[in-house]
């Protein structure tokens, strides 16, 4: 942390969140079976009676899984807790001293900073689950395709029901994976720059991670050529630090 300005997200609740979110897909992914059954009866369908089907499913196909979503929602807020406490806890021991002394006294007595923090546990819960439901849409479409595609005469025949379901489930399991990387890696990025504000500071330090998989434009040479510096307000961070799976820390600067 003292190196690269970020502490990061412990693999074990990376690894429990996408086991949360690959099961959360699976079982979506057996609904849209259990509702494929019916399509053996679209070979007799003809005319409208096929568009009505089609439509029919479809609504039922992209309609909302309340119990689902709810339950996915109560298991993420459990990890994203798991998340913050893990957080601290190396963010305190790693962090310089100044930073380090003023978080610690806003965790144990400073009520404005702790409503921050459940504030921003908040918004990540929400975002989380809105990055599912855009999954939840990307699985469901999948399928559709091929079934508005056979409907409207485009194709002989549907694909094999299996190898759609096992390409669907395939996907399901990568973007999991992602999900859980880059989200856990956001809330801690995020509170990062809540606790060096708390701190005092008003700006930090762009601090690439520098190895391989650095993306040239995180890069020191880049960003300086591009903002003319590596220093930047709070406030006003680049771009790139809400690129997707952001490695780069902020180091903090106090004006002093």
């Amino acid at each position: 942390m003292k190196r690269h300005g970020i502490v990061m997200p412990p693999f074990r609740i990376e690894d429990t969140v996408t086991k949360l979110l690959t099961n959360h897909y699976d079982r979506l992914i057996t609904k849209i079976e259990q509702a494929a059954k019916g399509l053996a009866y679209l070979e007799k369908a003809v005319g409208d009676s096929a568009e009505e089907y089609r439509w029919n499913l479809q609504d039922s196909m992209l309609g909302s899984i309340p119990s689902d979503k709810e339950k996915l929602a109560r298991q993420l807020a459990i990890q994203l807790d798991k998340a913050q406490l893990s957080f601290f806890d190396s963010f305190l021991d790693d962090a310089p001293p100044r930073v380090s002394l003023a978080v610690q006294f806003a965790l144990d007595k400073d009520e404005v900073f702790q409503s921050r923090l459940d504030g921003l546990m908040e918004t990540f819960l929400k975002a989380s689950i809105e990055r599912v439901e855009k999954e939840e849409n990307f699985l469901k479409s999948a399928f559709l395709m091929d079934l508005n595609d056979y409907i409207l005469g485009k194709s002989k025949d549907l694909k094999s029901l299996k190898d759609v379901m096992a390409a669907m489930k395939e996907t399901s399991v990568r973007e999991a994976r992602f999900f859980a990387r880059d989200q856990f890696a956001r809330l801690n990025k995020a509170m990062t720059v809540t606790s060096i504000k708390q701190a005092g500071a008003d700006k930090v330090e762009w601090m690439p991670v520098g190895d391989g998989r650095t993306r040239h434009t995180h890069k020191k040479d880049t960003m300086k050529a591009k903002y003319g510096s590596l220093i930047f307000d709070i406030n006003n961070l680049p771009d790139e630090a809400n690129d997707y799976n952001c490695r780069c820390g902020l180091i903090p600067v106090f004006g002093d």
